[in-house]
């Protein structure tokens, strides 16, 4: 799975989860950003084209290997940070 198939994937279930609850922008072709009421995820593609690294609004991240990483488990964790009544 390509990083653009597998960041739609998040997308999709990010958007399933928390519907007009959060906003989506995609920033470039290896990167997207989640709004949600309690902050903001970004999603970057790293030098590596395998890893992703999720940004939180805290300064915290996450790296998430894009080959091993179902997007729904990705989705989850964003979904946690922006909105967690619903994670």
């Amino acid at each position: 799975m390509t990083f653009d198939q597998w960041i739609e994937a998040v997308d999709a279930s990010v958007r399933s989860r928390l519907g007009a609850g959060v906003r989506t922008q995609e920033l470039s072709w290896d990167s997207a950003l989640w709004r949600g009421r309690n902050g903001t995820v970004v999603a970057a593609l790293q030098d590596d084209e395998r890893t992703a690294k999720l940004s939180f609004d805290a300064g915290d991240s996450v790296f998430l290997d894009v080959g091993e990483t179902r997007p729904e488990a990705a989705a989850g964790t964003i979904v946690e940070r922006l909105d967690s009544q619903k994670a």
